[in-house]
C-alpha cells in the first residue's frame, strides 16, 4: 500500500529554541531521494522582533557536507522554486 506516511522520512535539523545568537543546523543527506519539504518550526522568539533584529532562514547545499553555498532558483533541482 502507498501512503505518504510510508513514503517519506523526516529529519530535523535544528530544534525549535529560545535563541540570542546566530544557530546552524545539521546537514541533511538526501542522496537517492528526489526531492525535500522544508519546514521551518521557529518556536518563540525570546525578544521583540525589528528590522535590525529578526529571524533569517538560509537553505544551503553542499555535495561533501563541508563546503556551502546558497540555495537558489538557478540551483534548486526542483521546478526553480526556492
Amino acid at each position: 500500500m502507498k501512503d505518504l506516511a510510508n513514503s517519506i522520512s523526516v529529519v530535523q535539523s535544528l530544534a525549535p529554541a529560545v535563541r540570542t545568537a546566530d544557530a546552524n543546523g545539521t546537514g541533511v543527506d538526501l542522496q537517492g531521494f528526489e526531492g525535500a519539504t522544508v519546514v521551518v518550526d521557529t518556536g518563540a522568539e525570546g525578544v521583540t522582533l525589528s528590522g535590525s533584529v529578526k529571524i533569517d532562514f538560509k537553505l544551503e547545499e553542499s555535495s561533501d557536507d563541508s563546503t556551502y553555498s546558497a540555495v537558489t532558483s538557478a540551483t534548486a533541482v526542483t521546478d526553480g522554486t526556492v
